[in-house]
């Protein structure tokens, strides 16, 4: 079984080496922007592309979270409600 606490160190070391992949998002952006090549449609596709990584990352790390959580969450069921931890 692997370590969930480095799988969820990994998600979070990977999520720190992409930031330099948001910034240059946001510097290409400036750069044409200073230029005035810049356009309304460039804006979209830079907004879906940072939209499009931040939810990915944020699913890998939530999981990641969720799988190093889960094996210390109480197995106890509560009987009258079925589901619910007691």
């Amino acid at each position: 079984m692997a370590d969930p606490y480095g799988d969820m160190t990994n998600a979070l070391g990977d999520v720190g080496e992409r930031l330099g992949e948001y910034a240059s998002v946001w510097r290409s952006a400036i750069e044409r922007n200073a230029k005035s090549e810049y356009r309304a449609d460039d804006f979209l596709v830079d907004l879906q592309t940072l939209w499009g990584m931040s939810m990915r990352d944020a699913v890998r790390v939530t999981s990641a979270v969720l799988e190093a959580w889960a094996p210390r969450a109480p197995d106890e069921r509560d009987e009258e409600h079925p589901g619910r931890h007691a």
